[in-house]
Parts: C-alpha cells; sequence; structure tokens
C-alpha cells in the first residue's frame, strides 16, 4: 500500500475487481487530478488500468500492506505529481505494464528500506518530467522486454544509502534526457545488464564508485551523448557484444572491445571536443569493430589502443561512413596477427587513420586491408592509409589487400618513410638495391635493401655466368628480414638479380 501525507481521497480496495474505474474499488471516490492516490493494492487483486484514462496526482503504490500491485494494460494514467511504488514499511511492490501511456512528474522506486519492489515493461510508454530514480533504498528488480521508458531529467540506479538496483535491459528502449550514475548511493549495490534494446544517454553515464557496480552490455545499443565515467577501476565493466556509441570517455583501467566471440563495436563519434580514453589497453577483439572520427588521446603517456586477432580498425563513424581517426599523442597504435584495417573512399574522400605517436605491428603479422568504394573512389592515385609519427614491425608484416569491395585487381601497401605515411599502390615497389660486400675472391657477398621499407614480402636471388644462359636462383623465398647472401663461386664474371617472389 502507499500513502502520501496523513489523508487520501482516493484509497484502493479492489472490494468489487481489478478495474480502476470501477467506483466500488476505492475507498473514496475514484482519484482525479486534483486528490492524492493511496493505493493499498493486495496481491490477489491487483489494480489494473486499461482502455480508460486514469489520472492522479502522487500515485503510492505500496504502504504498510502485504503486497501492492498496479499493472497498465492499455489506455493512459497520468500523475501529475511522483509515482512511488514500495513506499514505507513495505515488503514488496509491483508495477507491470504492457501497454498503455503513463506519465509522472517523477517516479522513485524502493524509495525506503524493506521495501524489496518489482518493475516489469513490455510494452507502451513510460515518462517522467524529471528524475527516475531505481532501487533507491531496497531492492528492485527492473526488467525490460519491450516499450518505451523516458526520464525527464536523470535516471539514477542505487541512489540512497544500501540502495540495490538490478537492471536488465531486453527490448524496448530508455530514453534519459540528462544524465545516468550507476551505484550512486553508499554502500548500494547496482547492476545494469543491456542484453538488447537500446539506452539512450544525453548526458554523463557515470559507473560510481560509492557502492558495488556491475554494467555488463551482452547486446543491444547503449548511445552516450556525453561523457562515459569510469571513476575506479574496481567496478565490472564487461563489453561482450552489440554497439556502445560514446563522444568522450574518461577511463579507469582497461576496456575490451568485445569478448571474442560475439560480435561488438565501439563507435567514437565527433564532436567538437577529442576521445579522451585513459584506459591503459583500450583493445579490440576478435568479431569486434572500433570506429572513430575525431581525436582519441589516452591522458598520460604509455597508453595504446591494440586491435588483437579478429579485430577491425575503421576510421568513420560506422561502416558506409567515412572519417578522420586520429590517434593522439600519448597513445600508440598497436596491430596484431589476424588483424584487419577497413578502408572506405568515394571520389572525393577517403577514410584516415592519422597516428601522432608509434604505429606498430607485432612480428610476422598478417594484416588485411578491407576495401570499400562507396561511390566513384579512385585506388589508383595513392590513397593514404595510415601516417605516423614513428614505425616499428612494418618490415615482416604480410599484408592482404582485400580487393572484392571495389570490383577486385590488385593493390599493394606502400610505405613512404620520408613522408611518415602508408598507402595503397597498384605497382608492387621496386626489389631492391644491390651491393656487394665482396666479389671475384671465390665467394661473392650480396647485400641490398628494399627502397620502399615494404613488408610482408619475400625474395629470390638469382646469378648467371652467361646471360645468353639466363639466371639461375641461387636462394628463393627469402623473408625481408634476410638482406645479405653468400654465393661461392669461382667466376671471372657473374651477374645477380634481385626480385620480389
Amino acid at each position: 500500500m502507499l500513502v502520501a501525507g496523513t489523508a487520501f481521497p482516493s484509497d484502493w480496495t479492489g472490494a468489487v475487481s481489478t478495474d480502476w474505474f470501477d467506483a466500488g474499488n476505492w475507498v473514496g471516490a475514484v482519484p482525479t487530478n486534483g486528490s492524492e492516490q493511496a493505493a493499498s493494492l493486495f496481491v490477489n487483486n491487483l489494480a489494473v488500468v486499461a482502455d480508460g484514462d486514469a489520472v492522479a496526482s502522487t500515485i503510492y503504490v505500496g504502504l504498510n500492506g502485504a503486497g501492492a500491485n498496479l499493472q497498465v494494460n492499455s489506455g493512459s494514467l497520468t500523475g501529475s505529481a511522483a509515482m512511488l511504488l514500495g513506499y514505507s514499511n513495505h515488503r514488496q511492490a509491483s508495477y507491470i505494464q504492457s501497454g498503455g501511456d503513463v506519465s509522472v512528474a517523477s517516479l522513485q522506486v524502493s524509495r525506503d528500506a524493506n521495501c524489496a519492489s518489482v518493475m516489469t515493461v513490455s510494452g507502451g510508454t513510460f515518462s517522467t518530467d524529471t528524475s527516475l530514480i531505481v532501487g533507491k533504498k531496497a531492492k528492485t528488480t527492473y526488467v525490460q522486454t519491450g516499450g518505451s521508458v523516458s526520464a525527464g531529467t536523470d535516471l539514477l540506479l542505487g541512489s540512497g544509502l544500501d540502495g540495490n538496483a538490478d537492471v536488465t535491459l531486453t527490448g524496448g528502449s530508455i530514453t534519459v534526457a540528462g544524465d545516468m550514475s550507476i551505484g550512486v548511493g553508499l554502500n548500494s549495490l547496482s547492476t545494469l545488464r543491456i542484453n538488447g534494446g537500446t539506452l539512450d544517454v544525453g548526458g554523463t553515464y557515470t559507473l560510481d564508485k560509492n557502492g558495488m557496480v556491475t554494467n555488463i552490455i551482452n547486446g543491444g545499443t547503449l548511445t552516450v551523448g556525453g561523457q562515459l565515467f569510469r571513476k575506479e577501476a574496481g567496478t565490472t565493466f564487461e563489453f561482450n557484444s552489440g554497439t556502445m556509441k560514446v563522444y568522450d570517455m574518461a577511463w579507469n583501467g582497461d576496456l575490451s572491445v568485445g569478448n571474442g566471440t560475439n560480435e561488438a563495436s565501439l563507435i567514437l563519434q565527433e564532436n567538437a571536443d577529442t576521445h579522451v580514453v585513459n584506459a591503459d589497453v583500450l583493445s579490440v577483439n576478435s568479431n569486434s569493430f572500433l570506429f572513430g572520427a575525431g581525436v582519441l588521446t589516452g591522458g598520460a603517456a604509455g597508453k595504446r589502443v591494440g586491435v588483437k586477432t579478429g579485430g577491425t580498425l575503421s576510421a568513420g563513424e560506422g561502416s558506409g561512413q567515412i572519417g578522420t581517426l586520429i590517434i593522439g599523442e600519448n597513445q600508440a597504435l598497436v596491430f596484431g596477427d589476424q588483424s584487419a584495417l577497413e578502408f572506405e573512399a568515394t571520389g572525393s574522400d577517403a577514410d584516415l587513420i592519422a597516428v601522432s605517436n608509434t604505429l606498430s605491428f607485432v612480428s610476422n603479422a598478417v594484416v588485411t586491408v578491407k576495401l570499400t568504394d562507396l561511390g566513384g573512389a579512385d585506388f589508383s592515385q595513392e590513397p593514404v592509409l595510415l601516417t605516423y609519427g614513428n614505425l616499428i614491425g612494418f618490415e615482416t608484416v604480410n599484408w592482404e589487400v582485400d580487393t572484392s569491395g571495389i570490383g577486385g585487381g590488385e593493390l599493394w601497401v606502400v610505405n613512404y618513410p620520408d613522408a611518415g605515411r602508408l598507402v595503397l599502390s597498384e605497382d608492387a615497389p621496386p626489389a631492391s638495391s644491390i651491393t656487394f660486400g665482396e666479389i671475384g675472391t671465390g665467394s661473392d657477398v650480396i647485400n641490398w635493401t628494399t627502397t620502399q621499407d615494404y613488408g610482408g614480402l619475400e625474395y629470390g636471388v638469382y646469378y648467371s655466368t652467361d646471360l645468353q644462359l639466363g639466371f639461375i636462383p641461387l636462394e628463393t623465398n627469402l623473408p625481408a628480414t634476410v638482406t645479405s647472401l653468400t654465393n661461392i663461386i669461382d667466376a671471372a664474371h657473374v651477374f645477380y638479380k634481385v626480385m620480389v617472389e
């Protein structure tokens, strides 16, 4: 049962039926917008709003009773003041909505201690003019499988002392105009699972440190218009699958995109500010994507973005969108084995990853470049894939350029070290320039250096004592790390050539 003040013009008894609009179910009268609604709703006799327009001022669900239950199936319910679910000295209150439209000034669920409450939304719309508070001072179990819920200002989970919010979003949408905080209250216990649906926060999204916080994303979409703020590394955050769109991040600890099995996408959206990611390591795992536009900075020095086996990096705010992603001074970008770079272009624009500091590749990595023509792109003009301040490990990279998205053909990744950039080229770089350490003494020493500093190729060294007879292989299938050979031979004239295999 719920109560406000000392007298309530409308008290629910449910003496006749579950019908909200039946006057026989009320002490006083069916509530109007100017009256207080105090509901003493027992388990076996719910109050149900269906096919009508219900109104009240403050709506109390659960006061001193064994159980209080309000259900909205259709029609509408409008409260000009607050809805208080689990109000005082109450063991359990529940709210169930499968349809209809509900609008109240604010909502508090499990408002007082020992007022464990349940809120279930599967359809319809529920909106507050101001705040929406879940699990304020007792446990709230909130499950949403459909419908639309919106908070006019803030959404708080576990906001009071010993607050407890257990929230699962599987379908439908939650929209927060202002900020959202998880685990605000001291000693609070708050869990948010996003398994599907959408959660759209207009302001700051905070994983607080006053209580035990768990945030698990197993699907759906989380969009944060302000800053995504993890106050300390001790809070549990798992981004296993689904999509997360953010403009700005202040993150303590590591951040992993995907669990290595399911697909996950982190999209860094461009605005006037930079994306501040303080994560020690931002990892893009297998089957997952990091999309981005704008500037990604690392806060303190020594941070890195790692594209791991099966992970993909792409500029722009998603597939089909072109953009420039700048990896700032305090961040290194590292490509692992079997990682991928997605590159999209039009006739007038193209993706670009600009690494201010170090661009690095693990030894002998296989890196795939996936090309997509979004309309009128000309890949013969050596478009720039990446720029860098420092380059490590390029000479051992095995590049696989996927041209199926541009109609086929063969392209190469070429490094221009003086310009600090990697480009696409239709022409394979010249094999090498050759020098001799020793010749004519029975053993010739042949040295070579790849003129384009091109990684991932294999080379062959050939010799001839008579050009009319052609060349004979000395060694073939040599990795780029081999740059010198000795030929034991006793001949007056020997010709050599080094070729890309």
